[in-house]
């Protein structure tokens, strides 16, 4: 036994397989020594003071050497705090040995699987690379990386090499990586794929599921190349809608205050989907809630570009709530009702839609008071800006009021 602290000791590694790791983890754990007067000390990562703290990595075979790297962090070691990197990458050059699958592997764990020390494992990669040959099989790893300038370089090529490939070409390259699907940057493969996919306009069975095997994050990635490809490009109009649609399904409104979904994306994207939005629920509104009324549509439709946020309600007087830059316009399909405008200060979207969270009117069965308390929110006279009556020539009058509050026509 080595004592390295007065606090704890571990085995000699000297004589560890890689067998043991595990056991001289456990053995660490149960050290009497870990045990203070004042109740449990916690090494979180004894196993890593451990290692750190050997002088002489000579001792340790490059066979050990090599299953504690492939093991670190499975063990929660942060494998930059420790010599066995370079001490690994040292040992294999010296030898002057044919690179095999098992001297190369436990490397590219940490690269594939995005680790926060990807970076600094992949500067030992290289250089390994640029000194020993590697199996033929597996030369294609050493291609790349000594193509590479950095990681994100390197991952860049395995991406543009796995690009428009088949399944079965995909699982043949995947083998010659050696990368497995359970690594993250399988995860962006997938991505590439659901994006190659909508390119081509065709969304098979199998990229439906491709697509709901991504994260959040990739999502948010995959949403971004769509929507700057349909920024640049004329597009089939129902590919357009259904991308449209399930990007707002999980980022939300662009311009929803309390929603920073779209945190990181261009003003240039947002407007699109912003103007998608209002345009697609306008038609929505009146082709199929409050239909008949040409005058009105054409009035709306020529502030389309003012409005932010857009949401009807037929059930309340076939209400239709329109958020502008300063403004809320709540306007309503029924008659006998007036067109009241607010100041976000006093009524806005989010407001709206937290009043009608109330279970008593957002259930759709339900009848009598519930309804005429929402109406009555909807038209508060004490708190409107102004209101007005679709009366004679309207669209006038209420184009003057609009003009005033900097609001323009197309």
């Amino acid at each position: 036994m080595i004592n390295l602290t007065k606090n704890y000791e571990i085995p000699n590694f000297k004589y560890l397989t890689p067998y043991n790791i595990r056991l001289a983890n456990k053995v660490i754990e149960e050290n009497k020594y870990c045990k203070m007067s004042k109740g449990e000390y916690d090494y979180t990562d004894k196993l890593e003071k451990a290692i750190s703290s050997l002088k002489n990595l000579e001792d340790i075979s490059i066979v050990l050497l090599r299953a504690l790297i492939h093991n670190l962090e499975k063990d929660s070691i942060k494998i930059q705090q420790v010599k066995i990197l370079k001490e690994y990458r040292r040992r294999l050059i010296r030898h002057k040995k044919t690179l095999r699958r098992r001297d190369i592997r436990p490397l590219l764990f940490y690269i594939y699987d995005e680790k926060n020390c990807a970076k600094k494992v992949f500067k030992e990669l290289k250089i390994i690379s640029q000194n020993l040959e590697v199996v033929k099989k597996y030369n294609i790893v050493k291609t790349i990386v000594n193509k590479s300038n950095n990681l994100d370089a390197m991952k860049e090529e395995i991406l543009k090499i796995l690009e428009n490939k088949s399944s079965n070409e995909i699982e043949n390259y995947l083998e010659r990586l050696l990368l497995q699907k359970s690594f993250k940057i399988y995860d962006e493969i997938l991505m590439r794929n659901v994006f190659r996919g909508f390119l081509n306009n065709k969304f098979t069975n199998e990229m439906s599921q491709e697509y709901n095997l991504l994260d959040y994050k990739l999502k948010k990635k995959l949403y971004i190349l769509v929507l700057e490809y349909i920024l640049d490009n004329s597009i089939n109009n129902e590919l357009m809608d259904h991308w449209i649609k399930e990007i707002l399904d999980v980022l939300g409104e662009p311009y929803d205050p309390s929603n920073n979904k779209w945190s990181g994306i261009s003003e240039n994207l947002k407007e699109l989907v912003r103007m998608w939005n209002t345009k697609h629920k306008l038609n929505r509104y009146f082709n199929e809630v409050y239909t008949g009324d040409i005058r009105r549509r054409n009035f709306w439709w020529n502030y389309r570009k003012s409005i932010y946020r857009i949401e009807f309600f037929e059930r309340y007087a076939k209400a239709l709530i329109m958020e502008f830059k300063n403004h809320l316009i709540i306007e309503f399909g029924e008659s006998g009702n007036a067109c009241y405008v607010y100041e976000l200060k006093d009524k806005n979207m989010n407001g709206v839609i937290s009043f009608l969270d109330i279970p008593e009117y957002s259930d759709v069965s339900y009848k009598g008071k519930g309804k005429g308390k929402v109406i009555k929110f909807f038209k508060n006279k004490e708190k409107c800006d102004f209101k007005f009556d679709h009366h004679g020539a309207w669209e006038k009058r209420l184009k003057k009021d609009l003009f005033y509050r900097n609001y323009r026509r197309k």
